[in-house]
């Protein structure tokens, strides 16, 4: 049984020294754009290049300001590697605060993986990766609406990181072609719904308890 457990945990380390290892080589390379762009792309003469420059600059300083950097990104032929370390994650952290926690910080990573795609001209896969990272958001609304000592900073933090994830996104939208769009507007609305949903509600709650607090 230890011998399995110390198999399992050999792996596991192993596994997280890859992705560390790679993700350096990554940084340390140039990114080389691909000249042949794909169908779905935005082209100059839909958006004008001053448009876009602006948005790349808003999408930037989000980034830099708000968001972790997000690591290796799904056009990596290791990433399976990166998404089975997180699932992994997930699944043996069972406290909620630290489970919560770790939902917020792949919807982040998420993010920025898909606004990095985005500007590196990847708009179909950019778009997807968001759309995952505003169900990890699902995910902490879900789990903190379950929660029954609901803390007023998991609310805030909740509500700030859906706000600035909705800053994003509309950002980007003006980076994709008509087809995207329409995908991240699914994904605003999913994160207007979390937030009407799992935390308007409490936060309410919770600043009317502030109040009556002596």
């Amino acid at each position: 049984m230890i011998g399995t457990r110390l198999l399992y945990s050999g792996a596991f380390i192993g596994l997280a020294f890859i992705l560390v290892l790679v993700s350096a080589l990554r940084l340390a390379q140039p990114t080389v754009l691909s000249p042949n762009l794909s169908s779905s792309l935005m082209t100059p003469s839909a958006v004008p290049a001053s448009d876009i420059q602006t948005a790349q600059q808003r999408s930037l300083h989000i980034i830099n300001q708000y968001l972790p950097h997000p690591g290796i990104l799904p056009d990596h032929p290791l990433y399976w590697l990166k998404m089975v370390r997180d699932k992994a994650q997930l699944v043996i952290t069972r406290e909620q605060h630290f489970r919560f926690e770790l939902l917020l910080l792949y919807a982040d990573k998420r993010l920025g993986a898909g606004e990095k795609l985005i500007n590196k001209q990847q708009s179909h896969l950019g778009v997807a990766t968001i759309s995952k990272a505003e169900k990890y958001l699902l995910q902490a609304g879900e789990l903190l609406a379950q929660k029954p000592d609901k803390s007023k900073q998991h609310i805030e933090q909740l509500a700030l990181t859906l706000d600035r994830h909705q800053q994003l996104i509309t950002v980007l939208v003006d980076l994709v072609s008509e087809s995207d769009k329409q995908t991240l507007q699914e994904a605003i609305i999913l994160n207007k719904t979390v937030y009407e949903t799992q935390v308007k509600p409490f936060l309410a709650q919770s600043t009317d308890s502030s109040l009556q607090a002596p």
